[in-house]
Parts: C-alpha cells; sequence; structure tokens
C-alpha cells in the first residue's frame, strides 16, 4: 500500500468515526468564526446541515473559502 492510499483509508475510518467536523469560516467583519458541525460523509462528500440564518451558513454565503479539521490532536 502506497503512503497516500494509507492516508486516504486513515482519512475515510476518521470520518467514519468522528462525532463532528470543526468548520473554520470567516465573517463580513474579516474575523474568523469556529464551530463544530455534526455531519456526513458519502465517501466523496461531507455534508453538513444548518438553520438557513446561522452564522456559519451566512460566512459561507458570503465567502465559500473554509477550511474543515477532523480527528484528534493525538496520533
Amino acid at each position: 500500500m502506497s503512503r497516500f492510499e494509507a492516508r486516504q483509508l486513515r482519512l475515510h475510518r476518521t470520518l467514519r468515526t468522528a462525532p463532528v467536523v470543526w468548520l473554520a469560516s470567516t465573517g463580513t467583519d474579516g474575523r474568523p468564526h469556529l464551530v463544530p458541525c455534526w455531519f456526513v460523509c458519502d465517501g466523496n462528500s461531507i455534508i453538513i446541515v444548518s438553520h438557513p440564518a446561522a452564522r456559519k451558513v451566512r460566512n459561507v454565503r458570503a465567502d465559500p473559502r473554509v477550511m474543515l479539521a477532523v480527528g484528534s490532536a493525538h496520533p
């Protein structure tokens, strides 16, 4: 197994077991906004559902550049 394949396997395993992903976005005032989100991963996409008026939704609509973090800080 290549290093790439091992990383992909570890990522898919993590996405199957993680309770949340952390969504980082930027508000219209330029300040970062970091929140935990429940999610579903279908193997190709990560789906997050939220209330349409939520701050994270407003942020993503204004600027779709986001960062997701998942997993533990410990190996």
